[in-house]
């Protein structure tokens, strides 16, 4: 039977669904390019080849040849010399990217939808207490239809044509565990964005899902491990990294020394062979939160910072992983800005992790203590989350 994969996607915008598979430093390496893709891509690329070129030479976290990567990108573009990750940028492109990044703000319902890539299904999570209650849809629910138009066997992309063209109010139907629920009423207005949502399970146990690391996660993450510290009798969580395509290497080590329990810990060592730079962090002080008890929940697309921050926490024994081993992707990008005014997003350094800087995650990914996979919803449309299920059990055994 096949696994149960999914792909995220972001009630957001004034189109009210932003599509969020991995970004640029985490997108797929086994997409295939179409040849008009591979036309555009050589022909935007040619006239800032030698640049490109010359900052491939300089910057790239391996070593090349030279020669044969002008002749591969010749042929096939720089997916044909270099890893996935490493992209062409127009200055357009960069431009738009920042304009949404800056805004804090999007206009939608406030509701990611997880999308289950075998069976066309799609689970819903709300992204606050305040949407939830607002709503009434609950982590977990699955959608069965939009203003009575049923999505069973519908392709994500036809979903999202679907709540596209609707109002700025709609209905849906729900399945939660196995009853049909609605219609709930569901409102796009402006919301705050946010990477970190907060479940209280019972007064024991919470879930924190975190669908990517960057600067702001990392505030309200801090925040939101408050808030478990004085909500949660145990101070225990259960942390869900699945679906999270991983983000910025800072933020990611800066959230990694908030649950260090030892002064002196190596953190993450970056090398680039290529020019011999090499950067080590370690952990100074004791974590702020270092007190809390919790699980990490990885999948087979839990990608790159992500990785980062499960290998360091599997590493320091800190906290068992239940799930899958996780995507594989060990490298960290930058935007090098190219005498056009467009950008070469390149991978410049590789993650190694442990005391001798000896684990590799690029093309391995990381393991969990505990292995277990979803299996596909049930011909009465039920889902289980067997992950989590798990993962309860787990944490609940160091809970006294």
């Amino acid at each position: 039977m096949k696994n149960w994969r999914v792909s995220v996607h972001f009630l957001f915008l004034s189109i009210s669904l932003f599509v969020f598979p991995f970004r640029a430093q985490s997108q797929d390496p086994r997409r295939v390019l179409s040849s008009a893709e591979r036309y555009r891509m050589i022909q935007s690329i040619s006239v800032d080849l030698q640049d490109v070129l010359n900052v491939i030479d300089t910057l790239y976290y391996k070593k090349l040849d030279y020669v044969d990567c002008y002749i591969k990108i010749q042929n096939g573009g720089l997916s044909n010399c270099l890893d996935p990750y490493s992209t062409y940028v127009t200055a357009k492109e960069r431009a738009d990217m920042e304009v949404e990044r800056l805004d804090p703000t999007y206009f939608g319902v406030g509701i990611r939808m997880i999308f289950g890539v075998g069976d066309k299904l799609c689970l819903l999570i709300p992204m606050s207490d305040t949407i939830s209650i607002e709503t009434g849809v609950k982590a977990g629910d699955m959608l069965l239809s939009i203003n009575d138009q049923p999505i069973f066997g519908l392709e994500s992309d036809s979903v999202r044509k679907i709540i596209i063209e609707g109002l700025d109010t709609f209905s849906i139907t729900v399945n939660r565990d196995g009853k049909k629920i609605g219609p709930l009423h569901l409102t796009r207005k402006l919301r705050y964005k946010t990477d970190v949502v907060f479940e209280k399970i019972d007064s024991t146990l919470a879930r924190i899902y975190l669908f990517g690391f960057n600067a702001q996660s990392y505030v309200d993450l801090e925040n939101t491990l408050r808030r478990v510290r004085k909500e949660i009798k145990s101070g225990s969580f259960i942390l869900d990294l699945r679906y999270n395509p991983g983000g910025n290497t800072g933020s990611t080590i800066n959230i990694i020394h908030l649950f260090a329990r030892d002064s002196n810990r190596l953190v993450v060592t970056l090398k680039n062979t290529n020019t011999g730079w090499v950067a080590i962090d370690s952990v100074k002080k004791v974590g702020e939160f270092h007190d809390l008890n919790f699980v990490i929940l990885n999948e087979r697309r839990t990608a790159s910072a992500a990785e980062l921050f499960s290998g360091v926490m599997k590493s320091w024994k800190r906290a068992p992983i239940v799930g899958d081993t996780t995507f594989g992707k060990g490298v960290g990008q930058r935007y090098v800005l190219l005498p056009s005014g467009n950008f070469l997003h390149l991978s410049v350094f590789e993650m190694f992790l442990g005391d001798s800087a000896n684990v590799r995650i690029q093309g391995v990914g990381i393991p969990p203590d505990y292995f277990i996979v979803n299996k596909p919803p049930s011909s009465k449309m039920i889902f289980r989350d067997d992950e989590f299920h798990t993962a309860v059990k787990v944490i609940k055994r160091t809970i006294h």
